[in-house]
């Protein structure tokens, strides 16, 4: 009991004061998963020239995890601790037996024996583990079962053979080519037509000799004829298809040709056109003049009017017109002069007449 009592001051004391060994723990390099067992590395750093070749490392005792007040992990007691030299550097390799299933694990670590032996605290974080990837589903027993094979049709006598059968043989066998489609433009443009190819295609010297192994002479023979026959009607159709399409080649040619000749003639009126553009211009010219003759008239009837009235100002009016005029003028008050009576001058006497009786 006093050995435990003082076991955590001399774990405080190792933390805290330095002490002889000056071994450290690094880096972390977790390999596992929570719910998977233990496998992780951590780096030793910080090491004596004493420590290189070898340093006792081993998990420490449950009094150490009691004094920190931490639990041990069931799983830790399955712990197999090796150290591994890589690349000049030790580390601690780490593999539990039984899986940690807590997103963490407290890890104290006795470092060194005897009294030089020292604790160090390592915590190892675990992520979850990924979904498995799906099973891939096995292939349906369809796909693996080889096709049934095609019943090959037996072959008819020649008398049973027909023009239609015959043809569709021939179109399956590449013979027979569709004769081509030609769709005349919405818009009249300079295109480039498809030209139909003009040479046909040659039929083979025997069409028949290869696939004759299950025919008979007959229905070889019937075959070529039907193929030759249908190889003319081809050709014509052909020839009609190019001429046609020349035909309307032309057309869109010449339209594209027009615009491009800078001194082309111009179409020439016919005599309708003509007379109309007579009548115009000569009506243009007749509005004109009457319009010219309406002003001249106008100006002279202005002057007429303004020198009668000039000639009427200069005249005396008339005595009708006084007459007239007269009642119903205003009348003018005489102007009465008064003067004084000293100014007044006495009238003369009439002098008498002499020899008067």
């Amino acid at each position: 009991m006093r050995s435990s009592a003082y076991l955590p001051l001399t774990i405080a004391a190792c933390l805290a004061a330095p002490c002889s060994l000056a071994a450290e723990l690094g880096d972390i390099q977790v390999s596992s998963h929570s719910g998977q067992p233990l496998s992780a590395q951590i780096e030793l750093t910080a090491l004596a020239p004493d420590e290189v070749d070898g340093l006792p490392v081993r998990l420490a005792s449950p009094d150490v995890y009691q004094s920190g007040r931490i639990a041990l992990d069931p799983a830790l007691q399955s712990l197999r601790i090796s150290q591994v030299q890589r690349d000049g550097r030790r580390y601690l390799q780490l593999a539990t037996e039984q899986p940690i299933n807590a997103g963490h694990v407290h890890l104290y670590f006795q470092m060194g024996s005897g009294s030089r032996a020292i604790i160090r605290l390592a915590t190892v974080m675990l992520t979850p583990a990924p979904p498995a990837p799906p099973a891939p589903a096995p292939a349906p027993a369809s796909a693996l079962s080889p096709a049934p094979a095609r019943p090959v049709a037996a072959a008819r006598p020649a008398s049973t053979i027909d023009a239609a059968a015959l043809a569709a043989r021939a179109r399956a066998e590449g013979m027979v080519r569709p004769p081509a489609i030609f769709v005349q433009p919405a818009v009249v443009r300079p295109v480039t037509l498809p030209r139909a190819p003009s040479a046909r295609q040659a039929k083979p010297a025997a069409s028949c000799a290869p696939q004759s192994a299950g025919m008979a002479a007959a229905e070889c023979v019937a075959l070529d004829q039907q193929n030759a026959e249908l190889n003319d009607k081809l050709g014509v159709l052909e020839g009609k298809v190019g001429a046609l399409q020349k035909a309307l080649a032309a057309p869109a040619a010449a339209a594209t040709a027009d615009p491009a000749q800078p001194h082309a003639r111009s179409k020439p009126l016919s005599a309708k056109e003509k007379k109309a553009a007579s009548v115009s211009a000569g009506s243009i010219w007749w509005v004109w003049l009457g319009g010219a003759l309406l002003l001249a008239v106008l100006a002279a009837v202005l002057l007429w009017l303004r020198k009668r009235k000039q000639a009427a100002g200069n005249r005396a009016p008339s005595k009708y017109w006084v007459l007239l005029r007269k009642p119903f003028g205003r009348k003018t008050v005489p102007v009465m002069v008064t003067e004084p009576a000293d100014m007044v001058t006495p009238e003369a006497e009439p002098e008498p007449e002499p020899f008067s009786r």
